[in-house]
């Protein structure tokens, strides 16, 4: 979990910052008026995360294996849904009787 300091802290608090980072794995989240603005971490969770942000440009274009085995070799507990993808000219449409739900919902706000 990653401890919130205020960026006026974080500046005159570098270097302890940063060593605490480096050496203990800590995270801190830096805010601005006590909005997050940035997050200080580790190079290996920089690192991590930009792997995960590659996975996911590659997952559209793969199919997602890669991905998934990706995140499951870095530790992350992953659940999918079973069974094999579906496309949309292959799933059946659900009948409901009635107006549409869009209506339904309109009406509701009415």
């Amino acid at each position: 979990m990653a401890t919130h300091i205020e960026a006026d802290e974080a500046q005159s608090h570098l270097a302890e910052f940063l060593k605490r980072t480096t050496s203990q794995g800590e995270r801190f989240v830096v805010e601005l008026r006590g909005h997050p603005a940035a997050a200080l971490v580790s190079l290996e969770d920089l690192q991590r995360l930009e792997g995960w942000d590659a996975g996911a440009q590659h997952n559209v274009a793969a199919g997602g294996a890669d991905f998934r085995r990706t995140l499951q070799e870095t530790g992350v507990t992953v659940q999918w849904p079973s069974g094999r993808p579906v496309a949309p000219a292959e799933r059946n449409p659900i009948e409901i009787a009635g107006p549409p739900l869009s209506e339904q919902i309109i009406a509701d706000r009415h």
